[in-house]
């Protein structure tokens, strides 16, 4: 299946908007560490730990056993996306929102930098490009004041 193809079979299974789509992909991109298309047990321990959580091995596997379609040990892109969406519409989004935006807001200033994003990244070890964290960020910047304040990062959740 092309790229395409898998991005129209996406968005259309779970009703994503286009934004909603280059999120979900932004976020793989920070699980996928290596790259290779598939997000192993080690690389979701280590995003999760980096988001102050500590999932049992148990957890992260039975994470995967739920939503590893093809059985290969690893979550690819659509898998994450059923994931995701499946998760997130599960989640108690009133206790999880703000703990994700306190890592990104680290010196608790109110709103997340584009600096604050990169040091996020750096910090899980991902290999994206300033332009793709740019790009991202000025989706997320919906009000254009250079940063991202509580309610738009709360949208960005609430969306995906």
């Amino acid at each position: 299946m092309s790229e395409d193809e898998e991005k129209e079979n996406i968005q259309s299974t779970l009703n994503l908007t286009e934004d909603q789509y280059k999120e979900l992909k932004a976020a793989f991109a920070l699980f996928d560490e290596d790259g290779d298309g598939g997000i192993t047990k080690v690389e979701i321990a280590k995003v999760m730990q980096s988001l102050g959580l500590n999932p049992e091995e148990s957890e992260i596997e039975a994470m995967i056993r739920e939503f590893d379609e093809d059985g290969n040990g690893e979550i690819d892109f659509a898998e994450f996306s059923t994931m995701m969406t499946q998760k997130l519409s599960e989640s108690t989004t009133e206790e999880t929102i703000p703990k994700v935006f306190d890592v990104f807001d680290e010196d608790k200033k109110g709103f997340i930098t584009d600096s604050d994003l990169m040091r996020v990244i750096d910090k899980l070890g991902e290999d994206i490009s300033e332009e793709e964290a740019r790009d991202f960020f000025e989706l997320a910047d919906e009000k254009g004041q250079g940063q991202i304040d509580y309610e738009s990062f709360t949208k960005i959740m609430l969306a995906c």
